[in-house]
């Protein structure tokens, strides 16, 4: 299992799915759509952004935080950019949501001269589905703060921090308090289906050709190729 990114580059990323493949490795990435899933709910939330779901198909997908200039994320040789790292999480869950994109406009800044690599980032993404999404993230931003959310035909859902609120279809309201064990529960989970898939031969959710994907996309919203 390699953390996300896959690789830093997507040369490297395909040399690394075809040493998998070769030798039989199944290989899996640390990616995975950062929802809820008490009870079912990631699928349950999951299956309403589709075009006959309870929010009636997925319209627009709309996080910040500080990072420490001695941290290795700060570090482009190490960490890829803020594209490659924090950008990376939205981008994948956008495309979890909406499938794969059609076009990417997206524009970096580097306001922070402690840190090597461009703080802030915004970029638009429309996608094949005729859906189109929007990531705003921030090494800035003095508070660490981050929210998800999704516009449908006939709903939204936002979440924010450690909350799941909606407004769904009918009236219906959900509001789903994750607790503050939740990051940490998300990597717990991912630790665990990837044993569980080891253990019994499956294959994985999240494969090495899922982390190149959005890879590809994560360097579509860099400046340089």
């Amino acid at each position: 299992m390699c953390e996300k990114p896959l690789t830093l580059s997507l040369a490297e990323a395909d040399r690394a799915i075809l040493a998998a493949r070769q030798h039989g490795v199944p290989l899996m990435t640390g990616q995975f759509p950062p929802l809820p899933s008490p009870g079912g709910q990631s699928q349950g939330v999951a299956a309403g952004w589709q075009p006959g779901g309870s929010c009636g198909g997925l319209v627009t997908p709309p996080d910040n935080t500080r990072r420490n200039p001695g941290s290795w994320l700060s570090q482009r040789a190490l960490g890829g950019g803020l594209a490659l790292q924090y950008a990376l999480h939205d981008l994948d869950w956008e495309r979890w949501l909406a499938g794969e994109a059609a076009a990417v406009s997206a524009q970096e800044a580097h306001t922070n001269p402690e840190i090597d690599i461009e703080d802030n980032l915004w970029a638009l993404v429309q996608f094949q589905n005729g859906s189109s999404g929007s990531v705003g993230v921030s090494w800035s931003c003095q508070d660490a703060y981050t929210e998800r959310g999704v516009i449908g035909r006939r709903g939204t859902c936002d979440h924010h921090q450690r909350r799941l609120v909606g407004q769904l279809t009918r009236g219906k309201k959900i509001d789903i308090n994750l607790g503050d064990g939740y990051d940490w529960r998300t990597f717990c989970a991912r630790g665990s289906r990837c044993d569980r898939a080891v253990r019994t031969g499956q294959p994985f959710a999240i494969t090495g050709e899922d982390g190149r994907a959005t890879l590809e996309l994560a360097w579509l919203c860099k400046k340089r190729p």
